[in-house]
């Protein structure tokens, strides 16, 4: 959020190739602290927006949120089919192998090792 604006102008433009992509942001700040100007702008482009800090001994592993302290705000009706999904369903894990390595896209568990 600290490059919001950048963010937005970044956003602008992908949206504008590529309407039909979904944008899910993480952030530590809260919602009600997302006041300034920059921060209301990049909201405009967030379907998915889930805030609150990251509280290690309060990861759950539900949903796609961190810890049970943060909370999900769904910006959009873009990903409103999938509520249930990204609230609720214990997040998964995918590697894809590359010609330069592995790319692990996803979120661990919190006993998952390195």
């Amino acid at each position: 959020m600290m490059q919001a604006g950048r963010m937005a102008m970044l956003l602008d433009s992908i949206r504008t190739r590529r309407p039909e992509l979904n944008v899910i942001v993480f952030t530590g700040f809260t919602r009600k602290q997302l006041i300034w100007e920059e921060a209301t702008l990049f909201m405009q482009y967030i379907d998915v927006l889930i805030d609150g800090q990251y509280v290690a001994q309060k990861n759950d592993g539900v949903g796609l949120r961190g810890s049970n302290n943060q909370k999900f705000h769904f910006l959009t009706d873009r990903l409103l089919a999938w509520q249930a999904e990204i609230s609720t369903q214990r997040p998964g894990l995918e590697f894809h192998v590359l010609d330069d390595g592995v790319l692990m896209a996803g979120i661990p568990s919190a006993n998952f090792a390195w």
